[in-house]
């Protein structure tokens, strides 16, 4: 083969390439469009305080991880609320009329024993009204009726358009919030119907 004729056959090749790269070349509206600049922006740092998982367990009369208690006549179940701060000095009360006869809940004889052994008498949320009327000091609860409210040791709270608790008292060891009701039927009964259920909690 001569030289002319490999010549020829090399520049048709690179004439073919050359028409096989402007076919295949993207159009205008295909190029590859650059990239948007992005530019760093400062994250302002919040702080979060995490609080501890703490719960509230009943020691007495009988032992409940979940300090609920039921004999029939009462159905009470408790718990505590903590913030940032820690645990509030109040005790959350569901407290069901098991028996078949109208209860009475006697506020004024309910107490707490708090951690460092002071007796103090107990409050609850709706002890007193929005303009400070004083709610009577017993509750009457039918049979299968039930109560949703919050008890207060009176040394630990202050009214401030509801009760404002202290925080950090139950947490320091094993506290007693005693209840005292009575059967309604048997108000007139000697001896008195009168009972003290005396529940004992500790916050781990």
């Amino acid at each position: 083969m001569d030289d002319a004729l490999r010549i020829g056959i090399v520049g048709g090749l690179m004439t073919l390439l050359l028409l096989m790269g402007l076919a295949l070349r993207p159009s205008g509206s295909d190029a590859e469009e650059p990239l948007p600049v992005v530019e760093a922006v400062a994250v302002e740092e919040v702080e979060c305080t995490v609080l501890q998982d703490l719960t509230l367990e009943m020691l007495d009369p009988v032992y409940s991880e979940k300090a609920v208690y039921d004999d029939g006549v009462i159905r009470a179940s408790f718990d505590i609320r903590q913030n940032s701060d820690g645990v509030e000095s109040g005790l959350a009360l569901w407290l069901h009329n098991s028996s078949p006869s109208a209860m009475i809940v006697h506020w004024d004889r309910c107490s707490f024993q708090l951690p460092d052994s002071d007796t103090v008498n107990a409050v609850h949320d709706d002890e007193a009204g929005p303009l400070g009327e004083m709610i009577p000091e017993m509750l009457t609860l039918a049979p299968g009726a039930d109560l949703f409210t919050t008890v207060y040791p009176v040394t630990e709270v202050e009214m401030d358009a509801g009760w404002v608790a202290s925080t950090g008292v139950f947490s320091e060891g094993p506290f007693q919030f005693v209840l005292a009701v009575e059967d309604a039927s048997g108000m007139c009964a000697l001896p008195s119907s009168l009972q003290y259920y005396a529940f004992r909690f500790i916050v781990r």
